[in-house]
Formats: structure tokens, sequence, C-alpha cells
């Protein structure tokens, strides 16, 4: 688990770029979050006969989100090289109604029932930014 959240905390600060206050410096950014931003980290487990229906299903909702929902700023869904059923998905939005709204929206709701009997746990944990730098 706490590799799981040092890979986490690489992950989640490099794709703000275009949603956030910036403050140059030579080959990086660092990113100023707002104060609004709603970050949540999802750590599943998937059941084995299920990753690779799991991915589509994931990848599907993920782009229908980032295109259709301004207030979705972020979401990645990883997996452990070693343990392919284990998924972490990073979310960012830009805020509580945000996320409220994206809850909502059909592509939300056809990834949750369709991915219902695949996912054998989740665990839903709010984050706070801590540093942000990204290399673009």
């Amino acid at each position: 688990m706490k590799q799981s959240a040092l890979l986490l905390a690489c992950v989640l600060f490099t794709g703000f770029s275009l949603m956030a206050q910036t403050t140059n410096m030579p080959d990086k950014q660092v990113i100023q979050p707002n104060k609004d931003w709603m970050i949540r980290i999802a750590h599943l487990v998937i059941d084995t006969a299920f990753i690779e229906p799991y991915r589509i299903a994931v990848e599907k909702h993920s782009k229908a989100a980032i295109a259709n929902e301004p207030g979705v700023l972020t979401l990645y869904a990883l997996y452990e090289k070693d343990r392919p059923t284990q998924v972490t998905v990073v979310e960012i939005y830009a805020s509580k109604e945000a996320y409220q709204h994206h809850i909502k929206t059909p592509h939300f709701l056809e990834y949750k029932q369709s991915t219902l009997h695949m996912v054998k746990s989740l665990q839903l944990v709010e984050q706070g930014p801590l540093a942000m730098v990204t290399k673009l």
C-alpha cells in the first residue's frame, strides 16, 4: 500500500497544467491547486476474469467524462504491474458540485452499472494537494 501511495502521489501531480495557475520554472511548472478542487483516489480490486472488460469500460468512461464535462479535470486509471487486479483511479474535479454532476451523467451510470459485477472491492479516499510539480 505504501508503494501504491507513493506512485499515486507522483501521478497525481503530473496532469494539471491546463486547469491551474502555474509558476514557470525551467522545464517544470509548479501547480497552484484551486481550493475548491475535489481530489479522490479510488482503490479497486477487479475480479481476475474481468480485467480486460474492466479496462475497456473505464477507458470509455474516462474519455467521455474528460471530453464532455468541464468540471472533470483528471481521471487516471492505473493498475499494479505485478498485480493487475489492483486498480487505482486518481480523480480530480473542479468542485464537489462538479463531482455530484459527474456521478449523474449517463456515461458514469453506464460505467458503474456495467462494472458492478467486476469489482470485488472499492475504497474511496479523499486527498489534498501536498506538492504539485510537472515537467511538460
